[in-house]
């Protein structure tokens, strides 16, 4: 595949690394701390980041983080791998119906889909980055490589400014507290700006609108939404970590990096074959309401396929509110878009994919559809 095919996937994951570079940059030069760390990052991060910045859509994310910047002022410890807007969906009087250790519940969308310093990074070592290079980096398209290695930096670079900054400064608690900030909410608030920019996105498929895939900037920046929705969960990260480890391989401090070099992946390859890709709205009947969980992107054609064994064909679900889904269908004889109306069968077999699916939560409108479907795979 020639990079010519890809230009707007490039645009796209550029902006979106330049725009976690930008963050780390703009926290500690607004700091009291500035004019001691300005020049470090200055050197290391904020050249870099500007080189990388050549698209209108990067100028874009530059500006949004810029403002981003002020949120960052404090550590955020609750942090969410299910997006709360997107669940806001299923909420009614500010409560969604939740299942969760075989009980129902109604609660806040703050409540779920959360951690304690899920985001937060992880310092890597010799063999983490040796892994990163054996796993991520050699088997990797040509082209994709600058962007992993873009990932990597921006998942590798607060550390080393931390170190360059003691080894000439010292240790001081302003310092140390700001650096742990970065550390804390760097990836927070990476997802929350790939989130802001899929708002619009969302929007258009509740309103059953899929013209904006026409548009190859926008095809793009829906594709690498998508695909981080469906690998930054708890789920994957755990699978994905068992799988690793049965084979011998701890790979828990390079999961933050890596779930982004798989989406990237992933997104690359379904926006360079988009002409081959189904998208159908999926609408529910009177009467009839979807479900989704922690787990909100599925691949239906792996339900019964063990987690280490690549599926032959890739059908993403994805359920938009509880009337509404989206089904991409990758490599489809006709592609283009469609809508289609399901009948109850439908929507029984999509959520008891979703319920078996899920990790450890399933959310719905109505307390009782979630008793149903549990009681129905007991």
């Amino acid at each position: 595949m020639q990079r010519t095919d890809g230009v707007g996937w490039f645009d796209r994951v550029s902006a979106v690394v330049s725009a976690a570079w930008y963050l780390q940059s703009y926290r500690v030069r607004g700091s009291r701390k500035g004019s001691d760390l300005a020049g470090l990052y200055g050197c290391s991060v904020v050249v870099a980041a500007r080189s990388r910045i050549q698209s209108s859509a990067a100028h874009r994310h530059h500006a949004r983080c810029a403002k981003l910047g002020v949120k960052w002022l404090m550590k955020k410890r609750r942090q969410h791998y299910v997006w709360q807007y997107y669940l806001q969906a299923w909420s009614k009087r500010g409560k969604i119906a939740c299942l969760r250790d075989g009980g129902t519940f109604f609660t806040s969308t703050v409540n779920v889909a959360v951690q304690r310093d899920f985001y937060r990074l992880k310092e890597l070592n010799v063999a983490d980055m040796h892994f990163l290079e054996e796993v991520c980096l050699k088997t990797c398209l040509p082209e994709l490589r600058p962007l992993h290695e873009g990932w990597i930096s921006t998942f590798t670079r607060v550390f080393e400014i931390k170190r360059r900054y003691e080894a000439l400064v010292g240790q001081d608690p302003e310092a140390t507290r700001i650096f742990d900030e970065a550390i804390n909410n760097l990836e927070e608030e990476l997802h929350s700006q790939i989130e802001s920019e899929s708002i619009w996105h969302l929007e258009c498929l509740r309103n059953r609108d899929l013209s904006f895939f026409a548009d190859s900037e926008q095809a793009a920046g829906f594709l690498h939404f998508l695909c981080v929705q469906y690998m930054r969960t708890d789920k994957i990260r755990a699978n994905t970590i068992e799988a690793l480890r049965t084979a011998g391989i701890e790979s828990e401090n390079v999961w933050g990096v890596m779930a982004h070099i798989f989406a990237t992946n992933i997104g690359y390859y379904l926006f360079t074959s988009r002409n081959k890709i189904k998208m159908t709205i999926l609408e529910t009947g009177a009467g009839l309401e979807l479900i989704t969980s922690d787990q909100p992107v599925i691949d239906a054609r792996a339900l019964d396929v063990p987690f280490n064994t690549p599926p032959e064909e890739l059908e993403l679900y994805y359920p938009i509110s509880p009337t509404t889904a989206l089904l991409l269908q990758a490599n489809h004889p006709e592609g283009g878009t469609d809508t289609r109306i399901l009948n109850p069968a439908d929507v029984a077999n999509y959520n008891n994919a979703v319920f078996r699916i899920a990790y450890s939560q399933v959310f719905a409108l109505d307390e009782r559809i979630l008793r149903s479907i549990r009681e129905g795979n007991e």
